[in-house]
């Protein structure tokens, strides 16, 4: 019988990656158990799914996430008011905003740089790691919420991550954590109808209103309230139709997919993107090696010639390929090869097929034609070739 034990065991196996993984966190998380957390996490969860499924068309407005906040809340103002304290969420449960109550106050919050660490090496590596974990948590929301989004707009990524790197040196300038885009707050605006950028305005001036008058309010929501938002939103991103959908496409399209979601699960996010980014490389390469040419075989001029066309990129990676179809070419054949779509041709490719065009076909008395190559590709032109460039 598989239990709790043994899960762990298993999992010990990939923890020397990180010194912990997801499936290893979640299981020591259960000897952490706080039941009051768990019951409050519970109806907020529940909550949220039931709002979500049945809610009635004169409320649709009300986004499940909020009521999932406030039965948090009351869940745990009923705890205390039955006198229930091994239940109460203690404050390190509670979300915990400093409580600004003037001007001086707030600046004090501010912390500005100290420009004397500018070259340690510590900074600019933590610096460079905040920096790329920023960059593709933003890259993986902005595809997630492409998604979401009804009206299916494409997010311009350069502008998202330029606009991302000057926030995020005004916060340092300013001692505030980095920013980033996380699909909590961009689903709420989905669900909640916004389609513009003045739907984010208000969130950051709400944000901010918040933070300043709020922050006592604020402090009495429980984390495990935020908690079930995220599992709801993570849930409606990757449940079981998305991967089924996944697989039955062919498998150098969900490869790529499963190998990530593996990685992150038993690594990190950074770790588990660099080995998602390495394999689909490594699926692209073999794709690229795959598709250098098609051959064909069409009649011109009522003579029968094979026809190689080459794909919109040769690279040295597609030599042997092209050397082993030209070396199969039966003597006496008729032979183009049209490079009419080809945008790069390799400088060892163009080597091969001039050897040959010059030496090779020769010798197997090939006549060969050449379909748009370029002059800048330097195949020399002779009385048995007919050279067409473009």
């Amino acid at each position: 019988m598989v239990t709790i034990k043994t899960i762990r065991e298993t999992c010990s196996f990939f923890q020397h990656l990180n010194g912990e993984n997801t499936i290893s966190g979640l299981m020591n998380a259960f000897g952490f158990l706080n039941m009051g957390v768990f019951i409050t996490g519970f109806f907020s969860l529940l909550a949220i799914i039931l709002w979500d499924k049945f809610k009635p068309g004169m409320l649709k407005i009300v986004p499940g996430a909020l009521l999932g906040v406030v039965v948090g809340l009351l869940v745990n103002f009923l705890f205390k008011v039955f006198h229930l304290d091994h239940l109460s969420i203690q404050a390190e449960h509670l979300v915990n905003i400093p409580k600004i109550s003037g001007l001086s106050e707030a600046t004090s919050l501010m912390t500005f740089p100290d420009f004397t660490q500018i070259t340690n090496k510590e900074v600019w590596i933590v610096a460079v790691t905040i920096a790329i974990v920023a960059s593709i948590e933003t890259l993986l929301t902005i595809e997630a919420t492409d998604k979401l989004d009804p009206l299916k707009r494409v997010t311009p990524t350069n502008r998202e991550l330029l606009a991302q790197g000057a926030g995020n040196t005004l916060s340092g300038l300013m001692g505030g954590l980095p920013i980033t885009s996380v699909i909590v707050r961009s689903s709420a605006n989905i669900n909640s109808g916004g389609k513009t950028k003045t739907s984010t305005i208000f969130h950051g001036l709400l944000l901010l209103i918040g933070t300043l008058f709020f922050a006592g309010l604020l402090n009495y929501i429980p984390l495990t309230s935020l908690a079930a938002i995220l599992l709801v939103t993570g849930w409606k991103l990757a449940n079981p139709q998305t991967f089924k959908a996944m697989f039955s496409l062919k498998i150098d399209q969900w490869l790529t997919y499963i190998v990530t979601v593996v990685a992150i699960v038993f690594t990190d996010l950074l770790v588990g993107i660099m080995i998602g980014i390495t394999v689909s490389i490594i699926v692209i390469l073999i794709k690229n090696l795959q598709n250098t040419h098609f051959i064909t075989r069409e009649s011109v001029n009522g003579n029968k010639h094979l026809k190689i066309i080459l794909s919109e990129e040769v690279s040295f990676l597609n030599k042997a390929s092209v050397l082993l179809t030209l070396d199969r070419i039966s003597p006496d054949s008729k032979l183009i090869i049209d490079a009419s779509n080809t945008f790069y041709i390799d400088y060892d490719v163009l080597e091969v097929i001039k050897e040959f065009v010059n030496i090779k076909s020769k010798r197997k008395n090939i006549d060969v034609v050449l379909k748009g190559f370029k002059e800048t590709y330097g195949i020399v032109n002779n009385d048995r070739i007919d050279m067409e460039t473009t």
